[in-house]
Parts: structure tokens; C-alpha cells; sequence
């Protein structure tokens, strides 16, 4: 309910496969995914924020939106 992970929880974690993400900016096939820490969006920029190895957009936005993300 809290939408959070208590400790001792098990998570699921997927390794390989596509996901569809929320992208917080436009984004092209091939581009590569990084994580912004400060907010906790993905995006394709890649300055101050953190590179999720072997990830890349599997799918294009013209702006903010639904996007497939490719892992592994």
C-alpha cells in the first residue's frame, strides 16, 4: 500500500527484456538511458546523471511519454 519496499522484501528485478517507461523527455531509438537522481525520471541526457549499462530506447516520444526501454 505504501508503494515502497520494506526490508526483507523481495523484489523482482528484470536483467534483460523490453519494459515500457515513462521517458521525461523526447527520446529516439538507440539512444542510451540514464537515471536522473534527483528526480527519479529516465531520460537520454546524459550530463549529471547516471548511465544504466546495456539499456537503450527501444522506441521514439516526440516529447515526454510512454516509451519502450530496451535492457541487456
Amino acid at each position: 500500500p505504501s508503494g515502497k519496499y520494506d526490508q526483507y522484501d523481495n523484489v523482482a528485478v528484470m536483467k534483460k527484456g523490453v519494459i515500457v517507461v515513462q521517458a521525461s523527455v523526447a527520446v529516439a531509438v538507440g539512444d542510451a538511458v540514464y537515471y536522473v537522481p534527483t528526480t527519479g525520471v529516465l531520460t537520454n541526457v546524459s550530463t549529471g546523471n547516471t548511465l544504466i549499462p546495456n539499456a537503450q530506447w527501444d522506441t521514439s516520444t516526440a516529447g515526454a511519454g510512454l516509451a519502450a526501454l530496451r535492457l541487456g
